[in-house]
């Protein structure tokens, strides 16, 4: 899937304003942990979106797809997911950045890094094991949607959520958060 000069510039820019704003809530541009985690989800998404156009531009662009078509249920459920992430981020901003009121030890810290981890493996697995993963859900009948049985979705019906929710311990960790 190519992206147009003008996607990439907004993406730069749009990324530019998180981390303004982020850095402004932490009090600090000189808060290391947050600087590691914003360069650590740059590579990680950028890694990800090259080998997800390489292997399977198909999932690429039905990822970034309009919501148009999403349920009732999944538009709440994408709102408060979309809610609680921010929540997180600026608490932790506030607490990891700003005024220190968890004091997590160095060994906290790299506990929620070893969480990261297994988050983005996780979800690195399911990106490449699931052709139909789409961010809303939906069936996709014109592209020969089945169901996944392999790797992780052997043992778990929708490991993204599992991955994401070992993201959402983690992350607060490794900004030096409880």
């Amino acid at each position: 899937m190519k992206h147009s000069p003008f996607q990439f510039v907004t993406r730069i820019i749009g990324l530019g304003l998180f981390a303004a704003v982020w850095f402004a809530i932490a009090g600090r541009v000189t808060w290391w942990q947050g600087w590691i985690s914003l360069i650590a989800f740059i590579l990680f998404a950028g890694a990800l979106n090259l080998r997800l156009a390489k292997v399977n531009p198909e999932l690429l662009q039905e990822r970034n797809r309009p919501a148009r078509e999403a349920q009732s249920w999944d538009r709440v459920v994408m709102s408060m997911y979309s809610v609680l992430l921010v929540v997180q981020l600026v608490i932790a901003a506030l607490d990891g950045g700003r005024y220190s009121w968890s004091r997590l030890t160095l060994g906290g810290q790299i506990l929620g890094w070893l969480l990261l981890v297994v988050s983005g493996i996780v979800v690195w697995h399911v990106m490449m094991t699931n052709a139909f993963l789409a961010s809303w859900s939906r069936l996709q009948e014109e592209r020969g949607q089945v169901v996944v049985t392999e790797g992780l979705y052997r043992y778990v019906r929708h490991p993204m959520y599992l991955g994401v929710m070992i993201a959402f311990v983690g992350m607060p960790l490794a900004l030096g958060s409880l």
